[in-house]
């Protein structure tokens, strides 16, 4: 990868990191200690392992440690409601743009960073209930609607969800050929208000709130209050 110009992990999860090359036995211990550590570090480096899909090799050990990952945390609130909390280690930083986008459309020159604010809570949320229901859908798209269909989501909410997530995603392509083609890699995930159409606004404004509705599930369902 690195050969060809692929740029490498910035968190170093790379099979060269001896934390991601182990034993299947080596690596399910490794996940119970991160199980059992309550930090936004232990808790995103689960986030990335319960999203993993095998392309090569045992994929059966994928599995494996997975099944041993959601036999760990199953029923555990107190380990969910720390892994869920991580929804809110944005919060600070956006805070101020969510606010402004809710009460108007169309203001000055802010910028949303639409992973942080947007894709992050969606995505984290919806892999923490996948947890909790052990559902093995590893697209965030898919465990919605898995989500949905056991009534763990409303229809509804699981509808705008999945709406909001792709206008996300169109949004931060955007940004992200953008930053190729200005050279500012920092900003591949900002989007500017002043950049979009009147109707893109009300999108982003919109997705915002299914987001905020969203975390409010969740702050309740794991009373994150208490943390």
């Amino acid at each position: 990868l690195e050969r060809f110009g692929f740029p490498t992990c910035p968190g170093n999860i790379m099979v060269r990191n001896p934390v991601w090359s182990q034993t299947a036995d080596d690596f399910i211990k490794q996940l119970r200690s991160w199980v059992l550590t309550p930090d936004e570090h232990s808790a995103m480096n689960l986030g990335v392992f319960f999203d993993a899909v095998a392309v090569s090799g045992r994929a059966e050990l994928v599995g494996q440690a997975k099944a041993a990952m959601c036999t760990m945390m199953l029923g555990e609130t107190a380990f969910l409601a720390r892994f869920a909390k991580a929804i809110d280690q944005f919060e600070d930083a956006s805070a101020g743009v969510l606010s402004s986008i809710m009460a108007t459309v169309g203001v000055g020159s802010n910028a949303v960073h639409v992973k942080k604010s947007g894709t992050f809570p969606l995505v984290h949320g919806v892999r923490v209930m996948s947890i909790s229901h052990a559902i093995e859908a590893t697209s965030t798209a898919e465990r919605i609607v898995k989500l949905a269909a056991r009534g763990v989501l409303s229809e509804d909410l699981a509808r705008d969800m999945k709406s909001a997530l792709t206008y996300f995603m169109e949004v931060r392509l955007r940004s992200q050929l953008r930053a190729i083609r200005t050279g500012k890699h920092e900003e591949e995930a900002i989007v500017r208000l002043n950049d979009l159409s009147s109707r893109e606004r009300d999108l982003l404004r919109d997705a915002l709130k299914v987001v905020k509705r969203f975390k409010e599930l969740l702050r309740a369902r794991y009373n994150l209050a208490a943390l």
